[in-house]
This record gives C-alpha cells, sequence and structure tokens, in this order.
C-alpha cells in the first residue's frame, strides 16, 4: 500500500533549473549588491562582537568585584571561628593548670575551719574515700582511744 506521503511526492513536478543568462552589466550590478550586504553583515556582526566582548568585560568586572567581598568574608567568617576556639578552649586550659592548686588551698581552709580533724587527715582524701573513719582513728594514740571508750562507757 502506498501512503499519502508517498502519493503527493510521486505527484509533484521535477524541479526546473530556472538559471538565466545575465547580460554582463546586470551581474557586475548583483555581485556589487551581494559584495555590500556581505560586507555590511561583517560590519554588523563586528559591532555584534564588540558589544558581546564589553558586555563580557563588565560582568568580568562585577564578578571579580563580587568574588573578591566574598573572600573577605570568609576570611572574617574563619578568624571569627579561630576566635571562638580560643575563647572555649583557653579557659579550659587554664582550669587544668590553676585550678589542682587552688582546690588544694581550699581544701587546707577547709580543714582548718572544722577544726576537730587530727592533723594528718585531709579533708580532701576523705572525700575521695567516702568518709572513712578509718583512716582519722588510725593516727590516734592507743591511750586516747582507752579514753574514748571509757567516755562511751559513762
Amino acid at each position: 500500500m502506498i501512503t499519502e506521503k508517498e502519493q503527493s511526492q510521486d505527484e509533484l513536478p521535477e524541479p526546473i533549473d530556472l538559471k538565466m543568462d545575465l547580460p554582463p552589466e546586470m551581474e557586475e550590478k548583483k555581485d556589487k549588491k551581494t559584495k555590500e550586504k556581505k560586507e555590511t553583515e561583517i560590519i554588523k556582526k563586528k559591532e555584534t562582537l564588540e558589544e558581546l566582548v564589553e558586555k563580557n568585560i563588565k560582568w568580568s568586572k562585577a564578578i571579580y568585584l563580587q568574588n573578591k567581598k566574598i573572600k573577605g568574608r570568609l576570611n572574617m567568617m574563619v578568624f571569627v571561628n579561630y576566635l571562638k576556639l580560643v575563647v572555649i578552649v583557653a579557659p579550659i586550659i587554664i582550669a587544668i593548670i590553676y585550678l589542682p592548686p587552688l582546690i588544694g588551698q581550699y581544701m587546707k581552709q577547709l580543714d582548718s575551719l572544722l577544726g576537730g580533724m587530727p592533723e594528718g587527715a585531709n579533708f580532701g582524701e576523705m572525700l575521695l574515700e567516702g568518709f572513712g573513719l578509718d583512716g582519722m582513728f588510725s593516727n590516734l594514740t592507743p591511750e586516747q582511744i582507752q579514753q574514748a571508750q571509757d567516755a562511751a562507757k559513762k
């Protein structure tokens, strides 16, 4: 079966070659017109290319300035992040260095305030041992222990 497209193509006549011999004067005029058209097209293309290059340069400058601002902001962000790190880490390091001696001093002051502690007993050690009374009684002499037992019997 033949489709409609094939039929319509079959029915079309053969193209005719319409070349005509023009007189030489007409050919020269035609050549001049085509040359002028080509020259104007080339000039227009050059102008559009120049305009495009100028626009491209303007955009490049704008992008460069924008990138410069962004770089400055990123550098500032990095600086601020390092500053935050120092603000957080520096007190921790200072605490590790200075707190143990300070805590020792405060424990000595607390021991002196409590008063009834034997000389060898340290309140900080007692806290760590869980208030073990064994350490306190080990510093007592046998006479002191006997006196305490006699006092408890009365």
